[in-house]
């Protein structure tokens, strides 16, 4: 007969102190917090595989990881393997999923992009760039997967620049994000750039022009202002 296991209290889990050598604390299903000598505390699984050896899943350690998110990640676990799939397996895919999606995020792009274009733009320029991108584009779109981007999105970060007046900054950021996506496309990160879609949905820019002079001996002071230049 399996031997019953009482589930642990946040109580017992707080109060579980460390000795001399490693020990663990059951919860039951196969969960159990293991407690090291230096103190940590680390949830831990322990189950089947089809071959009958046993496997071993790590949840992270506590306090990070409380009690309740443990047997979640747990039930998870139980459901992958009802399901016939391996919960190591499993993980290790969730795991190289997260690291993709990370690796393809709008920021990430930018950041291969400027990394190939270092060498044919000018530093000045890519300086110029990133302040916007940083300010007004990633709080909004950078941690999300290039691939997923669509006009919409955009839309939204130009708007909001041009709502906060500044209508030449979402200019230039329009033209730099539509640079970053074709480059996401050429290297199979992107299906399409969405950026020509926006074309007649912003704001206009009107650059303001200085006025021009009339006074001839404001002419004469400015002719004679190059000329002195020159002949240094």
């Amino acid at each position: 007969m399996a031997r019953l296991i009482k589930p642990l209290t946040v109580t017992q889990v707080n109060n579980a102190k460390p000795r001399a050598t490693m020990y663990k604390m059951f919860d039951g299903g196969g969960l159990f917090l293991q407690i090291n000598p230096s103190g940590g505390k680390h949830w831990k699984m322990k189950y089947r595989k089809d071959d009958g050896k046993e496997g071993l899943l790590t949840f992270g350690s506590y306090p990070a990881v409380t009690l309740e998110q443990a047997r979640k990640k747990r039930e998870e676990a139980r459901a992958h393997k009802a399901a016939g799939v391996d919960p190591g397996e499993a993980k290790r895919r969730e795991k190289l999923e997260r690291t993709e999606r990370a690796k393809n995020t709008f920021e990430a792009v930018v950041r291969a992009w400027m990394e190939v274009h270092s060498t044919k733009v000018k530093p000045k320029t890519l300086h110029i760039y990133m302040p916007v991108l940083e300010k007004f584009v990633f709080p909004i779109i950078g941690r999300m997967p290039v691939r997923n981007l669509k006009a919409p999105d955009f839309l939204e970060v130009l708007r909001r620049m041009e709502d906060q007046g500044h209508l030449y900054t979402a200019k230039r950021a329009n033209i730099v994000c539509g640079m970053i996506m074709r480059f996401a496309v050429a290297t199979g990160l992107a299906e399409l750039d969405p950026l020509p879609s926006l074309r007649g949905s912003m704001k206009a820019y009107k650059g303001k022009h200085l006025a021009a002079m009339t006074d001839p001996k404001d002419v004469g002071r400015l002719l004679r202002a190059i000329w002195s230049y020159h002949c240094q």
